[in-house]
């Protein structure tokens, strides 16, 4: 009987141990650390493209009177006119960049031509184009959706 008392009384007295009352203890509580803020979401990380995602069928017959050239600064710009020869309305996207025909180490610049009616033409411009380092053509693609 002797040892199954021992056990007891070991079990009382660390139960003892364990417990209290925070709340009337006069040492302070830990605290959970307040969780840090994020400082970018992943939209923040994630650089946009230079170029929107091309849409559309090529259409590099809808262009003429392209010119693309580099100014006393050595800005590059391009221009021309869209003619829509089709029977219907049609959006465009024209990408124009500077570099190798590769299209390595080049950073284009897009832009979006709104409709065009069937039969109809429009001037477009596109202006200070990326250029890569000793460029000296100029390449463009014409994406036509309708």
């Amino acid at each position: 009987m002797r040892f199954r008392c021992v056990p007891m009384v070991l079990c009382l007295v660390l139960a003892g141990c364990g417990g209290g009352d925070p709340a009337k203890s006069k040492s302070a509580a830990p605290t959970k650390a307040a969780a840090a803020k994020p400082t970018a979401t992943i939209a923040d990380r994630t650089a946009a493209p230079a170029v929107a995602v091309p849409t559309g069928i090529p259409a590099p017959e809808d262009l003429t009177d392209f010119l693309c050239s580099a100014d006393a600064k050595g800005v590059w710009n391009a221009v021309g006119i869209l003619r829509n020869e089709s029977k219907k309305a049609a959006t465009y996207q024209v990408t124009v960049f500077v570099g190798l025909a590769n299209g390595k180490d080049a950073i284009a610049r897009a832009q979006q031509v709104q409709p065009v009616m069937a039969g109809g033409a429009t001037k477009i411009s596109v202006i200070k184009i990326p250029a890569a380092k000793d460029a000296t053509q100029c390449y463009v693609q014409v994406l036509r959706k309708q």
